[in-house]
């Protein structure tokens, strides 16, 4: 019989999976996406600079960084409708690029906020029947 702490370790492990696949999908759309059409890999590191700018940004003082915030917000918008642009113009789908995860409440997580998922809850379950 597993102890509670084996139990949950294995319902963690099997969420970390599905991220770790999740990410690995994302990886291969994104390198699809790019040999269809290398514009997008392009925007893709445009907005990948937008969080550094945003760390920079925390530098100033209030008002300018504001400023700042909302110049990056309205860029970062831009890229990213560019982005659909292209993947739409070249049949894929808006969201090839961001594979859903199982349990969108959670994000495959286990925890809305400070509260379990119901999925790491039925994962739990599962783990207990298997037994």
């Amino acid at each position: 019989m597993l102890s509670k702490k084996e139990i949950y370790k294995q319902a963690y492990t099997e969420l970390s999976q599905r991220r770790l696949k999740r990410q690995l999908k994302k990886d291969i759309h994104l390198k699809h996406a790019v040999s269809v059409c290398p514009e997008i890999g392009e925007l893709c590191s445009k907005l990948g600079k937008t969080s550094i700018k945003l760390s920079k940004s925390l530098l100033y003082n209030s008002d300018y960084r504001l400023k700042i915030l909302n110049r990056i917000s309205c860029e970062n918008i831009k890229i990213q409708n560019e982005i659909n642009k292209l993947l739409i113009k070249n049949h894929l789908p808006r969201d090839f690029l961001f594979p859903k995860a199982e349990c969108e409440k959670c994000d495959d997580y286990g925890f809305v906020g400070h509260e379990k998922c119901s999925c790491l809850i039925k994962l739990i379950k599962s783990i207990i029947t298997e037994e």
